[in-house]
């Protein structure tokens, strides 16, 4: 990490609260950012499997039936840039 984002970071948390929470956290800028960015490179969920509970369509036309199984890689999706934000939508000192 970069150690000037780093010092960014620990200022917000000591300045917005002394043990931060959910509802705090989502308004410190770089701390959230840094927060997601390791959700989305390292998901506590690497495997995920849903069933259809009614016919569907996916985002890229693939038709699913109700009763199938999908199942998805939160940690190989995370990777995939077309999947995720482009960078420039991220502060651009953050990573």
């Amino acid at each position: 990490m970069n150690p000037d984002i780093e010092s960014e970071i620990l200022n917000e948390i000591k300045e917005k609260s002394e043990a931060p929470v959910f509802d705090e956290v989502k308004d410190m800028k770089y701390t959230h950012a840094s927060l997601c960015e390791s959700m989305r490179l390292y998901s506590p969920v690497p495997i995920d499997t849903k069933e259809a509970v009614n016919d569907d369509v996916l985002p890229g036309g693939i038709v699913v039936k109700k009763g199938m199984r999908v199942t998805y890689f939160p940690y190989a999706m995370g990777r995939l840039e077309m999947l995720w934000l482009a960078k420039s939508d991220q502060p651009p000192t953050l990573f």
